[in-house]
């Protein structure tokens, strides 16, 4: 009688995969997590820019009045901005997963599909908070910090001309396109810039990984790091005891989606980012609604965005069930002069 080894029983076994599935890339969302969220009420995003250079007079006693002053009510609007994607699964599949006693997390391909098509909406939303063009014909897009509301500090925003209207600008200290080393002068000069122009000081500085690394390199031996930051009026817990660097008490946050070469200084207290919550249609269509969430990062843990978007289910395609994940926002920078971009850094 013939020895059954366990060489031999392997063919026979049923292959049974670890429950979880392992995602290899990287659709962090750091930005978008931090950012604040308010919804819109109304079709735009619109608001009221107070602008005026004119201050009190000196007056002889008795003088007759003659000059009288107003600041300029500049009225800003953006559209919104529609981001989504879309997934297709067929009836067998669905029903082949449900049965199949594993991984777990696909027995439910549909929940799977969903969070799939969440992160990948999150991680273009996240990319444009830098470099949407914020175009205003379909497809609206997100005006970008890097391409539309820091960098250019001429042309408009928000339909408010910054050639007519200074205050309006934000603050750029760039080098003439000559690249060079971050230090902590350059970095001085930005927050003494920002306050000189708006009274405010920024509350986080977002750059690339690369740039965050030669920030840290300034310090040798004596970097401080924190735990918990303050970013809009609130405390943030860093994920799993993760500390990040500051920079004269602000924190210094590396984002893989921010463009290189360039340190964004921004007032979380004067950005958001828009939100018109989704409503349900109420024929039938509908699927449900999620919270777009990117894949987990260092510093911020699961990458929840608080941004809330709809489960939307299409027309069928045969045996085919199509959905569509999808959401209506804008990103919202109300005082552009208390944030700023330092540039051309090696």
């Amino acid at each position: 009688m013939a020895a059954v080894d366990a060489l031999g029983l392997v063919p026979a076994l049923n292959l049974i995969f670890e429950d979880e599935l392992a995602a290899q890339m990287n659709r962090a969302v750091v930005l978008s997590q931090l950012l604040p969220k308010k919804p819109v009420k109304g079709k735009q995003v619109s608001w009221i820019a107070r602008i005026g250079t004119a201050v009190g007079t000196a007056e002889s006693d008795g003088a007759s009045i003659s000059t009288y002053d107003a600041d300029t009510k500049a009225p800003a609007t953006l559209p919104i901005a529609t981001y989504q994607n879309t997934f297709k699964m067929d009836g067998r599949a669905v029903a082949t997963a449900a049965n199949s006693g594993g991984p777990a997390e696909l027995e439910d391909l549909f929940s799977e599909l969903v969070m799939e098509a969440g992160e990948r909406v999150a991680a273009k939303i996240n990319l444009d908070l830098y470099s949407g063009t914020g175009a205003t014909t379909d497809p609206v897009t997100i005006a970008g910090l890097d391409s539309v509301v820091l960098l250019n500090d001429t042309g408009t925003y928000a339909n408010v001309s910054r050639n007519t209207y200074s205050q309006w600008k934000s603050n750029v200290l760039t080098n003439s396109s000559v690249t060079r080393a971050v230090s902590f002068q350059l970095m001085r000069d930005m927050r003494r810039t920002i306050y000189t122009a708006s009274g405010l000081k920024p509350d986080m500085v977002v750059c690339d990984p690369i740039q965050h690394e030669a920030y840290g390199l300034l310090f040798g031996d004596k970097r401080r790091y924190v735990s918990e930051i303050m970013v809009g009026g609130q405390k943030i817990t860093l994920d799993g005891g993760y500390q990040v660097l500051e920079f004269d008490g602000i924190p210094v946050i590396e984002d893989k989606d921010a463009p290189a070469g360039a340190m964004r200084f921004l007032n979380s207290k004067e950005m958001a980012i828009r939100v018109l919550p989704p409503a349900s249609i109420q024929l039938g269509s509908d699927a449900g609604e999620r919270d777009l969430t990117g894949t987990t990062e260092e510093q911020y843990g699961s990458g929840q965005t608080g941004v809330r978007a709809r489960i939307q289910r299409l027309a069928n395609d045969g045996d085919f069930f199509v959905f569509q994940v999808l959401c209506y926002l804008q990103l919202q920078v109300r005082r552009p002069n208390s944030c700023g971009l330092l540039g051309d850094l090696a």
